[in-house]
């Protein structure tokens, strides 16, 4: 990075070379930033997504809980909030489960991304170089 800052503060440009050296330097750790990226909003839509959808009717179940007067209906009202949340636990494994599947996907889609413009710009100098 300081070999950079010198050459950008003498207003030097790199050379073909020198920009393919500093890309390759760089390119692990901007792929592994955007990758986290990605894996960030797909954990933070997941929450939200199972939040909304799921703790907060549960929370309102289990409230309910606390107003039923006798024994009876609150062992029938908690068989049935076992039955709603073993089926809940279930829908939230497969959500997780396709969410994991999708930043899989996008972690590779991210790498050939990137190998895309590494290729192109590679391309690019290499047709610069054959005018001259």
């Amino acid at each position: 990075m300081d070999t950079i800052k010198n050459v950008t503060s003498m207003n030097s440009e790199f050379g073909a070379a020198d920009r393919r050296f500093f890309v390759s330097k760089m390119l692990d750790t901007l792929i592994e930033v955007e990758q986290d990226a990605q894996l960030l909003y797909i954990m933070a839509k997941t929450y939200y997504d199972v939040s909304s959808a799921y703790i907060v009717p549960q929370t309102y179940n289990i409230t309910r809980l606390l107003l039923l007067q006798t024994d009876d209906e609150r062992h029938s009202a908690m068989t049935q909030l076992d039955k709603t949340l073993l089926f809940t636990s279930a829908e939230i494994s497969q959500i997780v489960f396709e969410r994991t599947q999708q930043y899989q996907q996008r972690k590779q889609e991210i790498q050939e991304e990137y190998k895309q413009i590494i290729q192109q710009m590679m391309l690019d100098e290499l047709a610069a170089g054959i005018g001259k």
